[in-house]
């Protein structure tokens, strides 16, 4: 950035101060975030007490892991492309497809990149190659990613309680976790309304 060498990034690549993120629509507050903190804090205390003593160092960051999904939407909006600088003419997809997937990610503090799961639309069974099983061989993913078909490619109370399964799969199949199968697992999720599923 000193050196002037990003003159292609905006501001030459120098940082900008960030929006606030305490908007009418997220309402971020501090009294909320620190009820998640203490609310962390609490269920890791409580992790470290049912582990037992053997639960010490970095061991500790295999058993703490973050889920969250996203949903990717063709043709949304204003589309913009990484050009090729040797082309003169750039073009991209204006269609209007409105063709989406989620993505279910899943991580440990660790590190370990844990389960993948996919959500695309459609009530048919995905092709055998995205199967749970064949999806972690086929595309060399961790243990219980997957595709998942949905109604509309989203999370939904059913399509979660299909998720959850492969997640549990993939965590207690994680490097570390394995070698410890009675140990608690922290899994940290934000409030999503599927994920509050009671069944």
């Amino acid at each position: 950035v000193r050196a002037g060498k990003l003159s292609k990034l905006k501001r030459g690549g120098r940082v900008v101060k960030a929006q606030a993120t305490t908007t009418n629509r997220t309402a971020v507050t501090t009294e909320k975030l620190l009820r998640t903190f203490m609310a962390q804090e609490e269920a890791l205390q409580e992790q470290k007490r049912l582990n037992g003593p053997e639960f010490t160092g970095d061991v500790c960051d295999s058993f703490c892991v973050n889920l969250d999904e996203t949903c990717f939407m063709a043709s949304e909006g204003v589309l913009s492309v990484i050009g090729n600088a040797d082309k003169p003419k750039q073009e991209k997809n204006t269609s209007d497809s409105r063709i989406s997937v989620t993505a279910v990610r899943c991580g440990s503090s660790a590190g370990i990149d844990l389960v993948r799961v996919f959500l695309a639309k459609g009530s048919e069974a995905p092709p055998s190659n995205m199967a749970p099983g064949n999806f972690e061989v086929k595309h060399k993913a961790p243990t219980g990613s997957g595709v998942i078909m949905s109604p509309n490619a989203f999370m939904t109370d059913a399509v979660w309680i299909e998720t959850v399964e492969l997640v549990v799969k993939g965590i207690r199949a994680a490097p570390v976790i394995r070698e410890h199968p009675n140990w608690w697992v922290v899994l940290s999720l934000d409030g999503f309304g599927s994920h509050l599923c009671a069944e």
